[in-house]
């Protein structure tokens, strides 16, 4: 999931490429879109990342495709930003990230996704 904080994390709203204001009707559209565009049968050239990609959209769908499901994860946003907020705040440069190490399994969804802010409409 997105810390809001974070340069690096994905949410889910990013990887379905839609806003938080979408409805349930653009939620469904976006994931139809990419489900058909990176589903494993079409590009058998690259299997094991479009398998991987397919996956994490249909986490994301899973997670928005309803309003309640969507008011839920947003409310896990919304925490999760107040937790880093406190977090940054006790924490020192001691346990920052050593250069080139990758982040979490969602920080590199962007990549394999073709992702960028200027793409991400919203």
């Amino acid at each position: 999931m997105k810390t809001p904080e974070s340069k690096h994390s994905v949410s889910y709203y990013d990887v379905l490429q839609v806003s938080q204001a979408s409805s349930d009707t653009d939620v469904r559209a976006a994931y139809y879109r990419l489900a058909k565009r990176f589903h494993p049968d079409r590009n058998p050239q690259e299997r094991r990342m479009n398998e991987l990609r397919f996956r994490l959209i249909n986490e994301a769908y899973a997670h928005l495709k309803t309003t309640d499901k969507r008011m839920q994860y947003n409310r896990i946003l919304k925490q999760d930003k107040k937790t880093l907020r406190s977090v940054k705040k006790q924490t020192s440069n001691d346990n920052k990230r050593a250069p080139g190490t990758s982040g979490n399994w969602f920080s590199r969804a962007r990549g394999w996704l073709g992702l960028n802010n200027a793409e991400r409409r919203g």
